[in-house]
């Protein structure tokens, strides 16, 4: 079994005009009080990652929530966490939220394709990409996994699985 966390970004900071607002935006959307690198040294091998596009850069985001962590440089981060005989999982869903609409819709699907190129070679592998609200499905990869995922902030969450059945 390996361990998982639902929505890893929510750990992260809040964007910078979000920040004064924590104390309302978090108890609705935060799912994990350990931020990435904290979660990746505290044994995590699969991680729920929700994104958004914002000021040109691919964040992680829940709801109304914008999280100042840049996809990409997790991705690095994952990449000197993983071994061929430990590797790396995650899923990507693009976060269609009210603040950045459905307009980037193409631009996750050609990320999805970027990320599923790269998954192939690297010990970081790419599981599943979902467009929030929509049947629209980039890529899927079939490997199943044992998961014991967990949320490090909310208690009534626990032990739930988040794996797909794919």
């Amino acid at each position: 079994m390996i361990l998982g966390t639902h929505n890893s970004g929510t750990g992260e900071k809040l964007v910078w005009w979000q920040r004064p607002f924590s104390f309302i935006l978090n108890p609705m959307a935060k799912c994990q009080s350990r931020n990435i690198v904290q979660q990746l040294k505290d044994g995590v091998k699969l991680f729920n990652l929700q994104v958004t596009r914002y000021n040109g850069r691919w964040v992680f985001s829940h709801g109304v929530c914008i999280y100042d962590m840049d996809l990409l440089d997790v991705i690095k981060l994952m990449k000197k966490h993983a071994t061929e005989e430990s590797p790396i999982y995650y899923q990507l869903y693009y976060d269609r939220n009210f603040l950045t609409g459905i307009r980037n819709i193409k631009a996750f699907e050609e990320l999805v394709s970027v990320l599923k190129a790269h998954s192939k070679k690297e010990n970081v592998k790419l599981l599943f990409a979902w467009v929030e609200g929509t049947t629209n499905y980039p890529f899927i990869n079939r490997t199943k996994l044992d998961v014991s995922e967990h949320y490090w902030t909310t208690n009534w969450a626990k032990d739930k699985s988040w794996v797909d059945k794919l």
